[in-house]
């Protein structure tokens, strides 16, 4: 557990509370920022935290996959709000 905060130490070790992350953006093409989430969410789950993302998709929801995280996919490339609202 070298490197985890004392927090983290006091839950995890108590079996506490598992936070849970959703994360969204647009997409998952390649680009700075969803790199950064895609690295984000590998790393959060290799410590414990249950991690979801949603976008529309793209080249990293595979890897995101392959790794045990759960992805949406939700239109969220759309600028209209009733495209989301429809799906859910």
């Amino acid at each position: 557990m070298q490197g985890r905060d004392s927090w983290e130490l006091f839950f995890l070790s108590k079996g506490g509370i598992v936070l849970r992350i959703l994360m969204v953006l647009m997409g998952l093409e390649i680009g700075g920022a969803e790199t950064h989430v895609t690295e984000l969410a590998i790393a959060l789950k290799d410590r414990g935290y249950d991690i979801e993302v949603a976008s529309n998709g793209g080249v990293y929801a595979q890897e995101l996959e392959q790794h045990g995280i759960m992805h949406h996919c939700l239109p969220l490339n759309r600028r209209k709000a009733s495209a989301l609202i429809k799906i859910i």
